[in-house]
């Protein structure tokens, strides 16, 4: 991988820890998200337009639309959980659980319900994040934080499994953008219903506009990341900011109660999914044999292209492998089919 994307990934994994340590700074971290996403989805509309318009106005397929919507409710949901946790709990705990959740959720979907074998990178990965888990909460129990820190884990995994089907249906920058608008539409929309506090778009536009910046910033350097570096390499250096957020609780916001056991955690779970996403890499979605040569992940399929056909991706939809052509009639029911056979979150990984 080049060194540029390295630093790219690295950079996207320092501005997720910081936005992060800014909600959970607010007072009101669901105002804050509503404002930040807002602000961040209105100012970046002229730059998407004029990229849409130098690209040759390419569209999105219906179904892109509607993956994008049901995207968006998963992450206004996503923003409620992620707000309450910390709203009652502390980052070091909180964030960890949250990241950590989605690969285990992962694994146990892949055993109960597709009749999958793990193997022996996956099966130390798993221990790892339960025994990393185990350690962030030891120290001080989450209580009543640890709920929705599990359930934010569990929206991590369902949209991100959408956005997999998604961005294969066009340009993944501009359902990437959809996806932000339709989401920064229902945050607003959430907190205008529920009079949610200080979700006033002229309320600290600083501030808000920072962590707009941070988050879109965060996402779509990922997603220009995985378009051109293997996801092995990518998604680990991607959670890296684990440790960066835990070790932020534990110095800047003095959650010092058992520090090096929560450290220690955080390093468990990046490991943990590291060894998961090698053995996607290796053998298949998280490390699992499938139970038939046919169960061959969308991600297994992309891997076999060469970088300029996976950099092609960016700006040609519904880009498939060579090997498999498709009449433009049949590309959307080609690639939820082949979606179909991806596991929910295999790869226990998101870009947002």
């Amino acid at each position: 991988m080049p060194l540029a994307v390295l630093a790219l990934v690295l950079v996207a994994a320092v501005l997720h820890a910081a936005w992060n340590a800014l909600l959970k700074a607010s007072e009101h971290p669901l105002g804050l998200a509503t404002r930040a996403v807002s602000l961040s989805a209105g100012i970046s509309l002229p730059v998407f337009a004029a990229v849409w318009f130098w690209q040759g106005r390419p569209g999105l397929a219906p179904l892109g639309w509607v993956i994008a919507m049901g995207s968006a409710a998963l992450e206004l949901l996503y923003f409620i959980a992620l707000s309450t946790a910390y709203r009652r709990g502390e980052l070091s705990v909180v964030y960890p659980i949250a990241r950590g959740t989605a690969p285990l959720l992962a694994v146990g979907v892949g055993l109960v319900l597709l009749g999958e074998r793990l193997h022996v990178p996956a099966v130390v990965g798993v221990f790892c994040l339960l025994a990393g888990i185990w350690a962030v909460r030891r120290p001080s129990p989450a209580g009543a934080a640890l709920i929705p820190a599990l359930m934010t884990g569990v929206l991590i995994a369902a949209y991100s499994s959408l956005d997999r089907i998604g961005v294969r249906l066009g340009p993944p920058w501009l359902y990437g953008w959809v996806l932000w608008l339709c989401t920064a539409v229902f945050l607003l929309g959430y907190a205008t219903a529920m009079n949610v506090p200080q979700a006033r778009l002229t309320l600290e536009p600083r501030m808000s506009l920072m962590v707009g910046v941070l988050m879109t910033a965060a996402y779509f350097m990922i997603l220009f990341a995985l378009s051109v570096a293997p996801l092995a390499v990518v998604a680990p250096l991607r959670e890296s900011a684990i440790v960066l957020v835990t070790a932020w609780g534990i110095w800047r916001l003095r959650e010092r109660r058992g520090a090096r056991l929560r450290l220690a955690g955080a390093v468990a779970i990046v490991v943990g999914i590291t060894l998961l996403t090698i053995g996607d890499s290796e053998v298949g979605a998280s490390g699992f044999e499938p139970p038939t040569s046919r169960s061959r992940t969308v991600h297994s399929n992309l891997a076999e292209l060469r970088p300029d056909r996976r950099m092609s991706m960016i700006t040609s939809p519904c880009a498939l492998p060579a090997s498999s052509p498709r009449s433009s009639g049949d590309q959307s029911a080609s690639v939820l089919r082949r979606a179909s056979q991806v596991r929910v979150l295999p790869r226990a990984f998101s870009a947002a």
